[in-house]
């Protein structure tokens, strides 16, 4: 039996990498939440109805990190499909981010 408060479609999340002059990548540590909290992760989030991936990217990046996107590169998808009844079903869009700020 599928979670009544899961889609039953897969969902569209973008992922940023974000390298600065050294070459680390940046990772944030997500707050208590419904979905892996406490856990570490590039920055990113689901691709809201009516909104192109691109759009997402400059979003996601400036709510999670306050810069802003001056320039992102598709790199690759990951499909991500649920664990067990009931997990999201996410399918994984992943950018290369030049940021300012």
């Amino acid at each position: 039996m599928s979670n009544a408060s899961s889609p039953q479609y897969p969902v569209p999340v973008v992922r940023l990498i974000v390298n600065d002059v050294d070459g680390r990548v940046l990772i944030l540590r997500r707050q208590d939440a419904v979905h892996a909290g406490g856990s570490w992760n590039l920055p990113g989030g689901k691709v809201e109805y009516g909104e192109v991936v691109e759009e997402s990217v400059a979003k996601e990046l400036k709510e999670e990190t306050a810069f802003s996107c001056r320039s992102a590169k598709f790199l690759f998808y990951q499909d991500s499909p649920p664990d067990k009844d009931g997990d999201m079903h996410c399918i994984n869009f992943y950018f290369e981010c030049i940021v300012d700020g």
